[in-house]
Protein backbone atom coordinates (compact mmCIF):
# COMPACT_ATOMS: atom_id res chain seq x y z
CA UNK A 1 0.00 0.00 0.00
CA UNK A 2 1.18 3.51 -0.77
CA UNK A 3 0.33 6.79 0.92
CA UNK A 4 1.16 9.78 -1.28
CA UNK A 5 0.40 13.47 -1.08
CA UNK A 6 -2.41 14.53 -3.39
CA UNK A 7 -3.99 17.89 -4.09
CA UNK A 8 -7.02 16.47 -5.91
CA UNK A 9 -7.66 13.11 -4.21
CA UNK A 10 -7.01 11.27 -7.47
CA UNK A 11 -3.32 11.63 -8.32
CA UNK A 12 -0.04 11.71 -6.44
CA UNK A 13 1.86 14.98 -6.61
CA UNK A 14 5.51 15.79 -6.10
CA UNK A 15 4.89 19.46 -5.33
CA UNK A 16 3.62 21.19 -2.20
CA UNK A 17 3.30 19.81 1.29
CA UNK A 18 1.36 16.96 2.82
CA UNK A 19 -1.18 19.45 4.24
CA UNK A 20 -2.82 19.56 0.79
CA UNK A 21 -4.13 16.03 1.37
CA UNK A 22 -3.20 12.48 0.47
CA UNK A 23 -4.45 9.21 -0.94
CA UNK A 24 -3.88 5.62 0.16
CA UNK A 25 -3.98 2.90 -2.48
CA UNK A 26 -2.84 -0.59 -3.39
CA UNK A 27 0.16 -0.09 -5.68
CA UNK A 28 0.07 -3.16 -7.91
CA UNK A 29 3.00 -2.11 -10.10
CA UNK A 30 5.17 -0.62 -7.31
CA UNK A 31 5.67 2.80 -8.91
CA UNK A 32 4.32 4.91 -6.01
CA UNK A 33 1.68 6.47 -8.29
CA UNK A 34 -2.01 5.68 -8.36
CA UNK A 35 -2.82 4.18 -11.75
CA UNK A 36 -6.20 3.25 -13.30
CA UNK A 37 -7.29 -0.12 -11.98
CA UNK A 38 -5.44 0.17 -8.66
CA UNK A 39 -7.67 0.05 -5.60
CA UNK A 40 -8.05 3.46 -3.94
CA UNK A 41 -8.39 2.74 -0.21
CA UNK A 42 -8.72 6.19 1.35
CA UNK A 43 -8.62 9.90 0.57
CA UNK A 44 -7.81 12.78 2.91
CA UNK A 45 -8.60 16.30 1.82
CA UNK A 46 -6.66 19.44 2.75
CA UNK A 47 -5.82 19.99 6.40
CA UNK A 48 -6.46 23.71 6.11
CA UNK A 49 -4.28 26.75 6.33
CA UNK A 50 -3.61 26.48 10.07
CA UNK A 51 -0.97 23.74 9.74
CA UNK A 52 1.94 22.78 7.55
CA UNK A 53 2.89 19.11 7.20
CA UNK A 54 6.18 18.26 5.53
CA UNK A 55 8.33 15.17 5.15
CA UNK A 56 12.09 14.95 4.93
CA UNK A 57 13.65 13.51 1.78
CA UNK A 58 12.75 9.80 2.22
CA UNK A 59 9.07 10.62 2.89
CA UNK A 60 8.75 13.89 0.98
CA UNK A 61 6.36 12.43 -1.60
CA UNK A 62 5.17 8.97 -0.51
CA UNK A 63 5.34 6.15 2.01
CA UNK A 64 5.16 2.61 0.67
CA UNK A 65 4.43 -0.44 2.80
CA UNK A 66 5.27 -3.98 1.70
CA UNK A 67 3.05 -6.98 2.44
CA UNK A 68 5.22 -7.71 5.50
CA UNK A 69 4.47 -4.25 6.92
CA UNK A 70 7.91 -2.76 6.39
CA UNK A 71 8.32 0.59 4.67
CA UNK A 72 10.21 0.41 1.38
CA UNK A 73 11.16 2.80 -1.40
CA UNK A 74 10.19 1.78 -4.94
CA UNK A 75 13.87 0.86 -5.40
CA UNK A 76 13.42 -1.81 -2.71
CA UNK A 77 15.57 -0.03 -0.14
CA UNK A 78 14.12 0.45 3.34
CA UNK A 79 12.21 3.68 3.88
CA UNK A 80 12.57 5.69 7.07
CA UNK A 81 11.88 9.36 7.57
CA UNK A 82 10.22 12.10 9.56
CA UNK A 83 7.06 14.10 9.03
CA UNK A 84 6.87 17.47 10.79
CA UNK A 85 3.53 19.07 11.68
CA UNK A 86 3.86 22.82 12.24
CA UNK A 87 1.05 25.09 13.44
CA UNK A 88 0.81 28.34 11.49
CA UNK A 89 0.59 30.28 14.77
CA UNK A 90 4.17 29.28 15.55
CA UNK A 91 3.31 27.73 18.93
CA UNK A 92 6.43 25.68 19.64
CA UNK A 93 4.55 23.46 22.09
CA UNK A 94 2.28 22.27 19.30
CA UNK A 95 5.02 21.09 16.91
CA UNK A 96 4.87 17.33 16.40
CA UNK A 97 6.94 14.84 14.46
CA UNK A 98 5.93 11.46 13.14
CA UNK A 99 9.06 9.35 12.87
CA UNK A 100 8.82 6.34 10.56
CA UNK A 101 11.33 3.58 11.28
CA UNK A 102 12.73 1.30 8.59
CA UNK A 103 10.48 -1.47 9.88
CA UNK A 104 7.47 0.72 9.06
CA UNK A 105 6.57 1.58 12.63
CA UNK A 106 5.56 5.20 13.21
CA UNK A 107 5.96 7.02 16.51
CA UNK A 108 5.18 10.58 17.51
CA UNK A 109 7.54 12.92 19.31
CA UNK A 110 7.38 16.56 20.31
CA UNK A 111 9.20 18.94 18.03
CA UNK A 112 10.63 22.40 18.59
CA UNK A 113 9.96 25.68 16.82
CA UNK A 114 13.26 25.39 14.92
CA UNK A 115 11.86 22.28 13.19
CA UNK A 116 9.41 24.54 11.37
CA UNK A 117 11.87 27.02 9.86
Amino acid sequence: AVLCKSSNGEQCTRTGGWEQGWILFHDGNNNANWDPGELLLQQQGPLGKRVRLSGNSPVAHYVSYSASGSAKLVSGAFQAGTFTLCPQNGAAGDVRKIVLSGTGRPRTVKGVAADCL
